[in-house]
């Protein structure tokens, strides 16, 4: 019976545990339009309800954030500039309704960008997200 307790009382603290998902810092524009700021608002909302992940958005990632995702574009969201490059440009322009999911490097780890050719479409691009 003693070792039945002890068992028993070792699932209850099992069970009272709390595993905490990843930290994922979302990164937007200080000016970002409000709509872009409702994508970010939207994408921290899917990784909490999948992921159970800890999520802050901010105008800049911490220098310690293990996992990033820039929102906007290189227009909207100045932290994007650097990755200006990637951002489709020229005749391969993004439209209005054009948007882009992307996987870079910040700060030697990787990170993500998801945004586009409007504001319109950067929140389409989190909804396709949150979709797959």
């Amino acid at each position: 019976m003693i070792r039945f307790l002890i068992a028993l009382s070792a699932v209850f603290a099992f069970t009272n545990c709390v595993i905490a998902g990843p930290r994922v810092d979302i990164v937007i524009g200080d000016k970002a339009p409000a709509l872009e700021r409702l994508a970010a608002d939207e994408l921290a909302n899917q990784l909490k309800r999948v992921y159970e992940a800890e999520v802050k958005i901010g105008s800049t990632a911490p220098p310690d954030a293990p996992h990033v995702i820039f929102v906007g574009s290189p227009d909207t969201n100045a932290s994007m500039k650097p990755f200006a490059d990637s951002w489709p440009s020229g005749n391969k322009k993004l439209t209005d309704q054009g948007h882009l999911l992307r996987s870079v490097t910040h700060k030697n780890k990787p990170a993500l960008l998801i945004g586009g050719g409007s504001p319109v479409a950067t929140y389409w691009a989190v909804a396709e997200f949150g979709h797959q």
